[in-house]
């Protein structure tokens, strides 16, 4: 017997759960192999479990104990979300007066890209997983990635043709067949895939076809060429961030079409606006199937106009 009174096991004052408790900023360590690929990764964790509403309090120390026992046992596991889901069901086990647990993971991964002159980068990207079992065994996570692109400004550029037509009228035909001057900035897409139970998802292949849409994300190093090329590409593709989100998520789900119907998609686009001192946002929010019913209503519509 215990001679040290447990305390978290008494009664508390106020008969009221508590929705979650636990611990945050976690650092461990964890190796994920995809494949050829092996990413050595610094965690940041946050674990919760609830409570009921007759306990006092949470067993702090057991939600440690849950994350040691998952990631000394863990040996390469092929995907962040797999972690995830066994620190909760390892919470479960070792809370038995808790009906679900939840964990948060955030990471960041490299990646080699090549600028278009040759030159090598490695490129950071920010990964989150979010994770809830619940004791009846339903479960829920998603996953999320933050790409950095540049995008150029649409509206600007066709005011400053106009300008640039009047006051070089003879240039005129040429700057019809140009991109002109415009605003850029630095733009934040962040992809988020929700979804119940399982699901085999290659976060790669969502980054690269992202930066395939955007025409490649920002690079640590960039030559003259490649900068020149960077900003020509992207003058030659102006967008808005509600352009963007309506490409890339259109785009995901024409190109993922393995992925169920119910799983959610979100699409949001941050620009770091370089003449205004706010920043631009827009985001989508849907399920697979909600957009691809949606798409396929649009390429079957027809607007008749008079005349």
């Amino acid at each position: 017997m215990d001679k040290y009174k447990d305390v978290q096991g008494g009664k508390p004052v106020h008969l009221l759960n508590v929705e979650r408790v636990g611990v945050r900023n976690v650092r461990v360590p964890i190796t994920v192999r995809r494949g050829d690929d092996v990413f050595n990764l610094s965690v940041n964790l946050n674990v919760f479990v609830d409570l009921p509403s007759w306990r006092k309090g949470a067993d702090m120390s057991r939600t440690i104990e849950s994350i040691n026992s998952v990631i000394n046992g863990h040996k390469n596991e092929d995907a962040i979300e797999h972690v995830s889901m066994e620190i909760c069901k390892e919470c479960l086990r070792r809370f038995d007066y808790s009906s679900k647990a939840m964990v948060e993971m955030s990471t960041v991964i490299f990646l080699n890209r090549n600028a278009s002159g040759g030159s090598e980068s490695l490129v950071p990207y920010e990964v989150r997983v979010n994770s809830e079992l619940e004791r009846n065994g339903a479960s829920k996570t998603s996953l999320s990635v933050e790409i950095m692109v540049i995008n150029a400004c649409p509206c600007a550029m066709e005011t400053a043709r106009t300008i640039l037509k009047e006051r070089i009228p003879e240039a005129s035909d040429i700057l019809d067949k140009i991109p002109v001057i415009t605003h850029n900035q630095r733009n934040h897409i962040v992809i988020k895939i929700e979804y119940t139970g399982s699901l085999d998802i290659e976060i790669k292949n969502i980054i690269e076809f992202v930066e395939k849409r955007m025409n490649g994300s920002l690079l640590p190093l960039l030559k003259r060429s490649d900068e020149g090329e960077m900003v020509v590409r992207a003058h030659l593709n102006p967008m808005f961030v509600e352009d963007i989100v309506r490409d890339i998520s259109f785009n995901i789900v024409r190109n993922f079409s393995e992925i169920e119907d119910d799983v959610k998609l979100t699409v949001s686009s941050e620009s770091e606006e370089s003449i205004h001192p706010h920043n631009a946002f827009a985001e989508i929010s849907s399920t697979f199937g909600q957009i691809r019913k949606e798409n396929n209503k649009a390429h079957h519509t027809f607007v008749w106009v008079p005349g």
